[in-house]
């Protein structure tokens, strides 16, 4: 019998309280998840940002590999599709070896559009639903921005960039996903802010509870109980490295790498879009004062703050009043440095949050 979503109408997860004790406890409803998938996983890949283009056409949703605890590989689907920004889509994954090894670990493996991942949500028939938020990419030293999908009843999160293509470090990540969906009561965030600390910057540390790979179709894990199987020749493991899970590749490794050597970068084509956010807990200075974060300039009208992502460099918006150069002119959409605008030409793309916010 298939389990009704509905007979669990919400499900409370901890995964975030070590990042950020705003960001603890969330009670998420039914529709947070996808429905259950009898043949093996739904796995829900959620979208903040897409790499720029401006067609709004989207990016793509990465390649899903399913490992079981021992490091098994039970499962995979590739080239999905694409997904707008600000949606999600649903890659179902077909168990190898049906209802006999449990889901333990996940690696999401980008494709040629850059996506900002916000959270990812996966429901099994042998699991309970299971929850990473693309803050951890952030928090682990990952390609990040704004993100304004709504967790919950929360705003103010961040999505995790990863990209095929040479846009982005991070080609793909592996999580275990026990170690972030906590029920309540279950290994309970740390009090004291230090050993809160310790513990993001612990799971942050071992591989095997979240690694993000930096080569080319990432198609192998770090387990905790490793199995014994034939090394990938092509994979440069270091012999250290011993306790891993293996899938198969999606494309021979010369083609995914030309791929990457060959893509026009996305960059320019972010400096000609610009985010507007109507809520202080999209922090305009975080963004511009992290050495990792990646994405469109930034706007903040709640605080009255404007990030230009190409220099990195922080302004106040004009007020009409004693500010009205050398800040960012809200009715122009464009920065005035002495008296002149800096853009040769309008942003081509704006994204408004601020009615959602």
């Amino acid at each position: 019998m298939i389990p009704d979503p509905g007979q669990t109408p919400t499900t409370p997860v901890d995964g975030l309280g070590f990042v950020d004790e705003s960001l603890g406890l969330i009670t998420l409803k039914d529709d947070f998840f996808p429905r259950n998938y009898w043949l093996g996983c739904n796995v829900r890949v959620t979208v903040g940002l897409d790499g720029g283009g401006l067609t709004n056409a989207g990016g793509d949703l990465p390649d899903v590999r399913l490992f079981a605890e021992d490091g098994k590989f039970i499962g995979m689907e590739a080239d999905w599709g694409p997904v707008q920004p600000g949606t999600y889509g649903d890659v179902n994954v077909d168990y190898r070896w049906i209802y006999q090894f449990p889901l333990a670990y996940t690696l999401f493996s980008a494709n040629t559009d850059a996506i900002c991942i916000a959270y990812t949500a996966v429901v099994c028939e042998m699991t309970p639903r299971m929850v990473w938020f693309g803050d951890w990419g952030w928090y682990c030293g990952g390609s990040w921005y704004h993100s304004n999908v709504l967790v919950g009843d929360q705003k103010g999160h961040k999505c995790f960039w990863i990209d095929a293509n040479g846009d982005q470090p991070q080609t793909g990540f592996q999580v275990h996903w026990a170690n972030f969906t906590q029920r309540i009561n279950s290994i309970p965030v740390p009090e004291d802010p230090a050993a809160k600390k310790a513990r993001a910057d612990e799971i942050c540390k071992t591989k095997y509870v979240f690694h993000m790979s930096e080569n080319d179709d990432p198609h192998t894990i770090f387990v905790n109980n490793p199995i014994e199987q034939n090394p990938d020749p092509g994979d440069n493991i270091h012999p250290s490295h011993s306790k891993r899970g293996y899938g198969p590749p999606k494309s021979s490794k010369s083609a995914k790498f030309r791929s990457r050597k060959n893509k026009k970068s996305t960059s320019s084509r972010m400096s000609n879009h610009l985010v507007i956010s109507g809520t202080e807990k999209h922090s305009s200075r975080t963004l511009c004062d992290s050495d990792t974060s990646w994405g469109p300039d930034f706007l903040n009208m709640e605080t009255g703050t404007f990030c230009r992502m190409t220099d990195k460099t922080h302004w106040s918006v004009c007020d009409g009043a004693k500010t009205t150069d050398n800040c960012f002119n809200t009715d122009l959409k464009a920065l005035v440095i002495n008296g002149v605008s800096a853009r040769d030409k309008a942003y081509e793309r704006i994204t408004d949050w601020t009615a959602k916010t």
